[in-house]
């Protein structure tokens, strides 16, 4: 499972706590968003958008799936307020419940206006005709990166943990080997979410947080469970799709 969604806390929550980690948002705002958003006896919705919004409005136009990593700018539209594509299309994911003077407010466009550089190539060639012809499709079919036939009801999202189904798939003696990794420069499913549950499954740590390297530099730490084929890896430096 690689940088995996697992409980309430491992989307957004886990995503705001990382930009405070890497130094993305100021101290006030991060205090803000703790006092109006998690630690508010009584729900101000208001409020805690406000916090959404000087959050967003403070990280700018970061890849939020590799924070550290340029931002394609190769469409022109991309240069403009919140305009690089897979900030924006994260965006919209999280805040597509919100009313539309609420995502207005934040600033939020269309997908329909902006597209990555790397997603270009792909959908490029896979709507060529060729190509269509080739992998039988039909001829009027368009390929998108991130497509809206689908609408996911913000009910369905993960608001209830996951993390008992490894319980199961341990304790049931099924003899499978579990990697759970993360690079740690992906903020949409965070490292510090998969943190906040995988320590709480209840088993004995054989080796804990220990550094491997690669070409004679660290590449990332590795957690093992004594009992279990459970490992916990992290990739340094490395964005949401690890193997990207």
């Amino acid at each position: 499972m690689g940088n995996p969604y697992t409980n309430p806390y491992s989307g957004t929550p886990a995503m705001y706590d990382t930009y405070w980690g890497h130094q993305l948002i100021s101290k006030p705002t991060y205090d803000a968003y703790l006092a109006n958003c998690v630690n508010a006896k009584v729900s101000h919705p208001k409020d805690c958008l406000k916090s959404y919004i000087q959050i967003e409005n403070e990280v700018g136009n970061l890849n939020p799936y590799a924070l550290d990593y340029p931002v394609c700018t190769a469409d022109s539209a991309a240069v403009s307020k919140k305009g690089h594509a897979q900030r924006l299309w994260l965006l919209n994911s999280l805040f597509s419940h919100f009313s539309k003077e609420d995502r207005q407010l934040l600033g939020l466009k269309s997908t329909d206006e902006y597209q990555p550089c790397e997603d270009d190539y792909a959908s490029n060639y896979l709507n060529l005709a060729a190509v269509k012809r080739a992998i039988h499709v039909k001829s009027d079919i368009k390929w998108e990166s991130c497509s809206n036939k689908i609408s996911y009801s913000s009910t369905d999202s993960t608001q209830v943990s996951t993390a008992p189904i490894y319980n199961y798939l341990i304790d049931g003696n099924f003899g499978l080997n579990i990697l759970v990794y993360s690079g740690d420069d992906d903020s949409v499913c965070a490292t510090i979410g998969t943190q906040a549950w995988i320590w709480d499954l209840g088993y004995k740590v054989s080796s804990s947080w220990q550094s491997y390297v690669v070409d004679e530099q660290v590449a990332g730490y590795l957690t093992k469970w004594s009992g279990t084929k459970l490992g916990f890896l992290t990739v340094h430096g490395a964005g949401h799709e690890v193997p990207t």
